[in-house]
Order: C-alpha cells, then structure tokens, then sequence
C-alpha cells in the first residue's frame, strides 16, 4: 500500500487522526502517514514528535526520518528530541496496529 494512490486519499483524514485522543490511533496516523511519503505530512509527523505519550513520539519519529528531506534535518530534529526527557506516559502493550511494532 505504500506511496499508492488510495494512501494519498486518505492523508487529510489521517492528518486528522494525527489529533485524536486516543493515543493509538495517533500512533497508527503517525504510521500511516510515513507511507505516504508526501512532503505535506512533515509538519504533522513533526508535532508529533512532542507528543505527550512516549510511544507516539518514537513511532513519529521512526516514520519522520524515513522520510526526512535530508540528513541535517533529521540531525537537527534528532538534538531537539535528545534535549526532551524521556519521560511520559506509555501504553501498556502499546503495538501501532498498521505496523505491528511493540514500543
């Protein structure tokens, strides 16, 4: 499904997703997003890279620097998130369902 079209339909609902509340389904939109590889995601993958809750932020930022426009811009988000404690809620058996990882 990766870089198809019916993916790139469903970027603005996903983007929406992106604000749920349910940190789940932020991770999974985070994912999903990533596939798209659509330049206009960026913004949205990168404020989720603040996301209160850990899991979140490392799908996001898996997701970001596989699709980063270049190596100094995935360096620099990299030193912003290394400053940002590691601390934050996690979900107990968070697993991003799109993509099955277990963080």
């Amino acid at each position: 499904m990766e870089g198809k079209l019916a993916l790139q339909r469903t970027v603005p609902a996903l983007i929406a997703l992106s604000a749920h509340r349910d940190a789940h389904i932020r991770g999974d939109a985070a994912h999903l997003l990533s596939l798209t590889h659509d330049p206009a995601v960026q913004p949205h993958l990168q404020r989720l890279l603040a996301d209160a809750v850990a899991d979140v932020r490392e799908i996001a930022r898996e997701g970001w620097n596989a699709s980063a426009p270049s190596a100094d811009e995935r360096n620099r988000v990299a030193r912003m998130q290394a400053q940002r404690p590691e601390s934050g809620e996690h979900s107990p058996g968070f697993r991003c369902a799109s993509s099955g990882l277990h963080c």
